[in-house]
């Protein structure tokens, strides 16, 4: 993987996470989870076109559409986890579900969380 794409998903990965709070997308490589982290002005732009224009995400996209885009356009497995509590849950169950459907349960698992003595 090469610094630029690198620098793109994590930029990428920090729009995501601003849009769906609840939600992350991660490298998956064989042992485990890759974190790539680091961005520049350039790549705000390049990924926001990436997510925005070329790969069309939106509140009604399954989990699993935007892991076989991401995966496409990066040559990488991608997964997306969901906010649990203090923990980060795998989608591998709920895949079908919308970005929006999963970004809420994860708003509603961290609020319930919190209200727990």
């Amino acid at each position: 993987m090469d610094t630029i794409r690198q620098r793109l998903f994590a930029e990428i990965q920090r729009q995501f996470n601003e849009a769906y709070p609840y939600l992350c997308i991660q490298w998956v490589k064989r042992a485990g989870v890759v974190v790539v982290s680091g961005s520049d002005t350039t790549g705000r732009q390049q990924a926001a076109d990436l997510l925005i224009r070329v790969i069309g995400m939106s509140d009604d996209m399954t989990v699993a559409d935007l892991e076989v885009a991401l995966e496409q356009w990066f040559g990488y497995p991608i997964q997306v986890l969901r906010r649990a509590g203090n923990s980060w849950m795998e989608t591998r169950m709920t895949r079908n579900w919308t970005l929006y459907q999963q970004n809420q349960i994860g708003y509603e698992t961290g609020t319930f969380c919190q209200r727990q003595p």
